[in-house]
């Protein structure tokens, strides 16, 4: 039996919505494209994950003329053969033109925190990451979570990837915080307290170590106004597909602070 009090039972009342987690991804892939594929680009990266497949479907469903213009960039193997089976124009990520910049980038992320940082883990193509997002202008991050795995992990170099568990890390305006009150916090691991930064280039110094995945430090529009002729590290934006439908947005203003708003679905 339901009480006529309860509010979702009245006929104005609107109808609860609990979408699956594959809708969730399909929505936040949308509205990434929608928000930000250029339609004049060139090159485009395509990440791989469990996401990107809706980035994709997105892509092709834009009907853009010049489709077959676009060259895309895929980070390893099976966004490659996404690329291909879509009937898109791929091309290797060591055969841009110099000088050459990714117009943007579309890539799955395990976690992101409120500066933007992320986390991708259990990635098989760390490295050639790593290379792909220093050559790139913008890239919208899309939350896909944490998947179960079964055994070691490799990348596509074959080098073994391993997951390092740490305390939850702080933000470097944690460090500023500290400061103004009068707390000695550097964030170098005194403790086992790192800083999301400090971390990734501690970890990256170590010696047998190739790459990391934390990706931090500038974004795009950031490494864009520094004028090194290098992409960004950091999304502009990440796009989260809540289970009401909606999807939340942590992005860059316009006054260069991170934001966060719900975009039209």
């Amino acid at each position: 039996m339901t009480s006529t009090n309860d509010p979702a039972n009245t006929p104005d009342a609107p109808p609860v919505v609990n979408l699956g987690i594959e809708d969730c991804k399909r929505n936040a892939a949308n509205a990434a494209v929608r928000e930000h594929f250029p339609a004049s680009a060139s090159y485009v990266g395509i990440g791989s994950g469990t996401t990107i497949e809706y980035v994709v479907k997105a892509i092709l469903a834009l009907n853009l003329p010049n489709i077959n213009q676009i060259a895309f960039v895929p980070t390893g193997y099976q966004s490659r053969k996404l690329i291909h089976e879509s009937g898109l124009r791929d091309i290797k990520f060591d055969s841009l033109p110099s000088g050459a910049l990714i117009d943007v980038a579309f890539d799955g992320a395990d976690e992101v925190d409120e500066d933007l940082n992320c986390i991708k883990g259990e990635e098989h193509a760390c490295i050639r990451r790593n290379w792909w997002l220093r050559r790139q202008r913008s890239s919208p991050k899309l939350r896909e979570g944490q998947m179960a795995k079964a055994g070691p992990l490799k990348t596509d170099q074959d080098n073994f990837i391993i997951d390092a568990p740490f305390p939850t890390l702080l933000l470097h305006s944690d460090i500023i915080r500290a400061e103004a009150e009068g707390e000695v916090q550097r964030g170098e691991g005194e403790g086992g307290v790192w800083e999301v930064v400090r971390l990734a280039l501690s970890v990256k110094a170590l010696e047998g170590v190739l790459s990391v995945g934390i990706f931090s430090g500038l974004n795009g529009l950031q490494a864009a106004r520094v004028g090194d002729g290098t992409g960004g590290q950091k999304p502009i934006a990440a796009y989260f597909g809540m289970a009401d439908g909606s999807v939340v947005v942590r992005g860059v203003g316009s006054n260069g602070n991170v934001m966060t708003q719900v975009s039209q679905t």
